[in-house]
C-alpha cells in the first residue's frame, strides 16, 4: 500500500523526457542515373567512439531512437570501412537539449559530397526547419547548413536519393 506512492516517484525521471528519432531512408535503388555505389547504406555512430549500427539496403528504412548525455553524429557510407578510411560521408549531428526539452541537428557533407548529384532531404516536423540539398549539396557549395531546432520528440527523417 504504501509502495505505490515511491514507486510511482521513482518513476518520475524516467518519463519526464520524450524522445524521438531519426530514420534513414534508402531511396538509392530505383533512380536516374543509377546509383549502385550507395546499395547498401552504412550507416554509423559516432559519439565517445564511432561504430558501425546498421546497414539499410535499398528500399529499407534505418532507425535511430535519439540518446541524451552527449553529441551524436549519425553517419551514412558508401562501404562498411567509410566512416574510417577518409571516404565522403554524409552526417546528420544530433544534440538533446534536457532542460529545454529540445533537440539541436544539422546535415553535413564531410570529406566531400557523398550523393553529389542526386537529392537528399532532412524532413522535420511542421515548425522545424527541414533540409532539401537537390544536388546532393547544400546551395552556392557551402558544406553544412546552420544548426536547426525541435522538441526533443520530434521524429526526423533522412531521405536518401529522394525523387524530385
Amino acid at each position: 500500500m504504501h509502495f505505490l506512492p515511491l514507486l510511482t516517484t521513482a518513476l518520475l525521471p524516467l518519463t519526464t523526457l520524450a524522445l524521438g528519432g531519426l530514420f534513414i531512408n534508402n531511396n538509392c535503388y530505383s533512380i536516374s542515373p543509377p546509383l549502385t555505389r550507395l546499395i547498401p547504406a552504412y550507416i554509423a555512430q559516432s559519439d565517445t567512439y564511432t561504430r558501425i549500427i546498421g546497414v539499410s539496403a535499398p528500399g529499407e528504412q534505418f532507425h535511430h531512437a535519439f540518446q541524451t548525455g552527449h553529441g551524436v553524429s549519425i553517419q551514412v557510407a558508401d562501404h562498411n570501412n567509410g566512416p574510417f578510411d577518409g571516404s565522403p560521408l554524409l552526417e546528420v549531428n544530433y544534440a538533446i537539449d534536457e532542460a529545454g526539452g529540445l533537440v539541436y541537428y544539422d546535415l553535413v557533407n564531410v570529406n566531400g559530397a557523398l550523393l553529389e548529384g542526386y537529392t537528399v532531404v532532412l524532413k522535420a516536423p511542421a515548425g522545424c526547419g527541414s533540409v532539401r540539398w537537390p544536388e546532393g549539396v547544400p546551395e552556392e557549395g557551402e558544406e553544412r547548413v546552420g544548426t536547426l531546432a525541435c522538441g526533443s520528440d520530434a521524429v526526423l527523417a533522412l531521405d536518401l536519393c529522394k525523387a524530385p
